[in-house]
């Protein structure tokens, strides 16, 4: 799930959540690496749309 909302700023405060089922032995292998992966792509997200003029439309 992805909630956007609009910040004092002009910005866009973005909340993302997920959820996965993983057997009992890779729970925690797997949060520590979702949590990374989900996190690098969020910034490359944020670093992408910060080089972006305001009002740009994304293909």
């Amino acid at each position: 799930m992805v909630d956007l909302a609009p910040t004092a700023d002009g910005g866009t405060a973005i909340h993302w959540h997920g959820s996965y089922t993983a057997r009992w032995g890779l729970r925690r292998v797997l949060r520590r690496t979702m949590q990374q992966v989900m996190q690098q792509m969020a910034d490359g997200l944020a670093s992408y749309a910060a080089t972006q003029s305001p009002g740009a439309r994304y293909p």
